[in-house]
């Protein structure tokens, strides 16, 4: 019998995964706006998201809910908004709620981002006015244990808040020992937030207990994503499952931990050892338990060996011996 070799074609996975997701209409009745496409998480994992935003009270619901994550009577927490003339409706869900439960404060984009030839100018008016304005709130409503950035804040104010907390000085005196930032937001594409929020954990807070993660909550229409940064928060995943399963409970969605990585382990001191004896160990009830055994035969083994006499030696015998000799000078 002769063998033959079969030559397939090679499988082209990113096209598959391509057709699989890209232009897929889902089946709810609605109109064309109801399409799914591809997204890639933190893990490269393509996924389908629909392009419908999740409601405003959804993603209140869901802020709301990740306050528990704040581990403080009364925190502090800081709402990054667009400019003055634009809605900030995160900040209005905040200060809508018990303000007896949290201090809220914005911080508004200064930012003119209409003139591309003065924006490095802008920028660095606008990150002097911003650090001069938090200083001002921190030193009547104490330091920040939150710091919420709104879906409409822009990138350009993102990259100022991470250049004033990327000082050691300034952020000891602006953060509490234990904050949390959050990013909520229906637009897959600003990627930007997530960055900032893996830069915090790769350049700020090294150490642990520090954790950056993606939590993606969906429908059968909308979605919705929330980024997650965490200082110093020891018991992080378990408040993290409360904050998952309170979410999914209030709003009906689908709640998925795409991503959770934390910082370095901190170097742990090992203990003293100690030599333990047989008679630090309580033998009590197993030496009860053996003295109630009941024997139901014996058996004895016996070992027979013979011890032959060793003969004399004649004289003048040649005998061979291992002997050890030491030869002295």
């Amino acid at each position: 019998m002769h063998g033959h070799s079969i030559m397939k074609e090679p499988v082209d996975l990113k096209n598959m995964f391509q057709s699989k997701f890209t232009a897929t209409s889902i089946e709810s009745g609605n109109t064309d706006d109801d399409v799914v496409e591809s997204r890639a998480t933190f893990n490269n994992i393509v996924d389908p998201i629909l392009r419908i935003p999740a409601k405003q009270s959804t993603m209140d619901t869901i802020l709301l809910t990740a306050f528990l994550l704040i581990q403080t009577t009364l925190p502090v927490i800081t709402v990054i908004c667009a400019d003055s003339t634009s809605p900030c409706k995160t900040f209005d869900a905040l200060k809508m709620e018990d303000m007896a439960k949290r201090k809220v404060v914005p911080v508004f984009t200064c930012v003119d981002q209409s003139s591309t030839n003065s924006l490095s100018q802008s920028m660095v008016a606008c990150e002097r006015e911003s650090l001069k304005k938090l200083m001002e709130l921190v030193s009547v409503t104490g330091k920040m244990n939150g710091i919420v950035i709104d879906p409409t804040a822009p990138r350009v104010m993102g990259q100022i808040m991470y250049k004033i907390l990327s000082s050691t000085k300034v952020r000891m005196e602006l953060l509490a020992e234990h904050y949390v930032i959050l990013a909520p937001t229906s637009d897959p594409n600003t990627s930007w937030r997530k960055n900032i929020l893996e830069r915090f954990r790769i350049d700020m807070v090294k150490f642990s207990p520090a954790h950056a993660g993606d939590i993606f909550f969906h429908s059968t229409t909308s979605s919705l994503n929330l980024g997650i940064f965490s200082s110093g928060d020891d018991k992080f995943y378990y408040h993290l499952a409360t904050v998952v399963e309170t979410s999914a409970k209030e709003t009906g969605f689908i709640a998925e931990v795409r991503s959770v990585k934390g910082g370095i382990i901190n170097y742990i001191h090992e203990p003293e050892l100690t030599i333990t004896k047989d008679s630090d160990y309580n033998s009590y009830s197993a030496y009860e338990q053996w003295k109630t055994q009941h024997p139901l035969g014996r058996r004895n083994i016996f070992q027979f060996g013979v011890q032959t006499s060793q003969s004399p030696l004649s004289p003048k015998e040649r005998v061979l011996v291992n002997v050890n000799v030491r030869v002295y000078d």
